[in-house]
């Protein structure tokens, strides 16, 4: 079998900047993965500046492009050592609220 390699399709849309304002003005609070992925510059919340940033992207004036490392509990992991346990890590593009972005091994 050859070498094997992932390319991750973005799929961020308007769907992901509807439940970003809904989480906003609190008429759905989003957890885990999803309120990660929606707290594009990591502040801890969820806020206008990160549906702005979303919006960008759509549109075409940014690209976002980079990702969190979230544990089985939803929580972003900021360091790994050797006492991490946890073998269910997963990548969360910032931006992709509905998680819908996935990656296809080519």
């Amino acid at each position: 079998m050859g070498n094997l390699s992932s390319v991750y399709t973005s799929d961020i849309s308007i769907s992901d900047v509807v439940l970003q304002l809904r989480d906003i003005v609190g008429l759905q609070t989003l957890t885990g993965q999803a309120k990660e992925a929606a707290d594009v510059n990591n502040d801890g919340a969820v806020a206008i500046s990160d549906v702005v940033s979303v919006l960008r992207d759509i549109v075409g004036l940014e690209t976002l492009s980079t990702f969190d490392l979230v544990d089985s509990s939803g929580s972003r992991v900021s360091t790994l050592g050797p006492s991490m346990t946890d073998a269910s890590l997963l990548l969360v593009q910032n931006g992709d609220v509905d998680l819908s972005g996935s990656f296809i091994i080519i």
